[in-house]
């Protein structure tokens, strides 16, 4: 009977430095680096389990699971980076249900809310007129508070203050030539927060009494709806 060896795969240079020695997936070493100590080994050897092993591998696919991307450089023959699904955290944050209102001056006050509502929603803790964290992720906050214009050309702004410092680029300004009339403005701002972190919402008219911030429920004859809210989008990787 004559045998037939199936020769050991060529794998004449190194692995490459830019291919990770351990695979991202498993921990365990990646399946370039084992190709070659294998190759190694059949040289030495000369084994036909070995080498038949070494051209399996040679061939053998590579699986991709939903949890991972293909490479984005087309030279890149290290295995794919690990992309893990975001876990969401927060969606919504009730703040208050109640009508209420609040006269800004020309300095820079903190944005009142009523206190009808949880101080504890998921993973942010609401302490008055402060929000706290307490699970680290990537959040992204919105406010819509309507704006009353008390007096002609006054321009109102809201930002977030994080940690006590203001956030930078996080304001929005309102302006209106003439008294009594309402707009609604939306503040937003992304970041990583950590556990810890409080969150506060300012905002300044250039002129003493310059406007007012209405938080105002749904009238009736209309779905439900609170006065205010807080809407919170949260992820952890």
């Amino acid at each position: 009977m004559t045998t037939v060896t199936t020769a050991p795969v060529n794998v004449n240079n190194i692995t490459a430095p830019r291919v990770p020695f351990l695979d991202a997936r498993t921990g365990l070493i990646s399946r370039e680096w084992f190709m070659w100590f294998l190759n190694m080994f059949a040289r030495v050897n000369q084994g036909d389990d070995v080498a038949e092993a070494a051209a399996y591998l040679a061939t053998a696919p590579v699986a991709i699971t939903p949890d991972y991307v293909p490479p984005r450089s087309l030279d890149y023959i290290g295995p794919a980076p690990f992309v893990p699904i975001p876990q969401v955290l927060q969606t919504t944050l009730l703040v208050s249900a109640a009508t209420s209102s609040q006269q800004l001056t020309n300095t820079n006050d903190v944005v009142v809310f009523a206190t009808d509502a949880p101080n504890s929603t998921g993973h942010i803790i609401r302490v008055g007129n402060t929000f706290e964290v307490n699970a680290t992720g990537y959040y992204v906050w919105t406010l819509s508070p309507h704006i009353r214009q008390d007096q002609n050309n006054n321009i109102t702004t809201l930002w977030v203050d994080l940690n006590g410092t203001e956030v930078t680029n996080s304001a929005v300004t309102c302006k209106s030539a003439v008294a009594g009339n309402i707009e609604i403005v939306s503040l937003s701002f992304a970041a990583l927060l950590q556990v810890g972190d409080v969150v506060t919402f300012y905002a300044n008219a250039d002129t003493v009494n310059g406007s007012t911030l209405l938080f105002v429920a749904a009238a009736a004859s209309v779905p439900a709806a609170p006065a205010v809210q807080v809407i919170i989008t949260g992820y952890q990787l």
